[in-house]
């Protein structure tokens, strides 16, 4: 990938840490709705996950999308980037309202917002370099 400044590979390392966040998120989610720590096994104990973990945002395989950023702009980078998170906020928003303020809608809601964030950073970002 040929990021060319380390203003984007920056923001792709905080968002990076922002997904790894999110476990966090959903984690003190679980405590709250169940009253309960999670298990040792946790995720994976209540939901099925991909054998090799190689699933990011959007079920595009991490592999498979690092193999494809090799050699693109940064640009190019950024726009696939905002597909994803924008396919990401929307999954969310339409979980939530199909829940209808239901206890774990706030699961969502909570997700969508973070979205929300990583989208308005990228967006900024793209729409900066365009100007270039």
């Amino acid at each position: 990938m040929l990021l060319g400044d380390s203003t984007v590979s920056g923001l792709f390392t905080e968002l990076a840490l922002a997904e790894e966040r999110h476990e966090s998120t959903l984690l003190d989610l679980y405590r709250e709705f169940s009253g309960k720590p999670p298990s040792n096994g946790h995720p994976k104990s209540i939901i099925s996950v991909e054998k090799d973990d190689d699933v990011m945002e959007g079920g595009v395989r991490v592999s498979e999308a690092v193999q494809w950023a090799k050699g693109k702009s940064a640009s190019e980078v950024l726009e696939f980037s905002v597909g994803l998170e924008t396919n990401s906020y929307d999954l969310y928003l339409v979980m939530e309202a199909r829940l209808k303020n239901k206890p774990p809608s706030k699961v969502f809601r909570v997700l969508a917002a973070e979205e929300k964030q990583h989208l308005k950073r990228l967006v900024a970002l793209f729409e900066e370099r365009m100007k270039k």
